[in-house]
């Protein structure tokens, strides 16, 4: 979990919480920078920053959080948002309407999208592959999801009642959206419908993860950390 200061001129620092709640301090002082989110691979913690045009993807041994930031990846505009498929990860350049596919053992990187394929302003802040290996795009002021097979780009919703902020796909191919001012939903994967499922509906929540057992963990604004099992619904509509 990184602690998001909205300076990014003050360095960051990473906690470690564990499944009882326990928090403690991982590592401080790391290079300054805007993080939305952490993604965690292969014992590395990757770390997106947003508007970076070096720093974009750092990482640190989960074993040795004394070793200095190592540099994975440097885009245009930086980064904003992971998810990885088959030895590949696919990051977000947010300011750059662009999504990267970068080799995780050369580095070798390649724009698999941009503008010209239907990014838009503000848009790819969030991503996440369904089970079928599709990945599912979160635009941000086109309050949309896109979806990309690995040759169409194609639009699923772009209905959403606020700003998107991030998305997660659980095993069901239901589909987590985090909206501005409007908490986290968990939708059907055809948008038909969902269900309020952060413990307020105007929860500020931009961290969200799904663990290998189903449980989906989510933050807000208010530095609270929660935790929905399975087929369980905190507040629903």
């Amino acid at each position: 979990i990184t602690f998001d200061t909205k300076d990014d001129q003050i360095p960051l620092t990473i906690y470690k919480t564990t499944t009882d709640g326990t928090t403690t301090t991982w590592k401080e002082n790391l290079l300054k920078g805007l993080v939305l989110q952490l993604h965690i691979s292969d014992g590395y913690i990757y770390i997106p920053r947003l508007g970076d045009k070096i720093y974009s993807v750092t990482r640190i041994p989960l074993a040795n959080p004394a070793a200095d930031e190592e540099i994975f990846a440097s885009l245009k505009n930086g980064a904003a948002a992971i998810a990885e498929k088959d030895g590949y990860m696919y990051v977000a350049d947010y300011f750059a309407q662009e999504v990267v596919k970068i080799n995780k053992l050369t580095g070798d990187t390649t724009i698999i999208l941009n503008s010209a394929d239907g990014i838009p302003e503000e848009g790819a802040l969030g991503l996440s592959f369904d089970t079928s290996g599709n990945l599912l795009i979160s635009t941000y002021s086109k309050k949309s999801i896109l979806k990309y097979n690995g040759t169409d780009l194609i639009t699923l919703t772009s209905n959403l009642p606020a700003n998107v902020l991030s998305l997660k796909v659980d095993k069901q191919n239901d589909i987590y959206v985090t909206l501005e001012g409007m908490g986290l939903r968990r939708y059907k994967p055809d948008f038909s419908t969902y269900e309020l499922v952060s413990a307020y509906e105007d929860d500020e929540v931009w961290g969200i993860d799904i663990t290998k057992s189903g449980a989906v963990l989510y933050s807000n604004m208010s530095n609270i950390i929660y935790k929905l099992n399975p087929s369980v619904t905190i507040q629903g509509t």
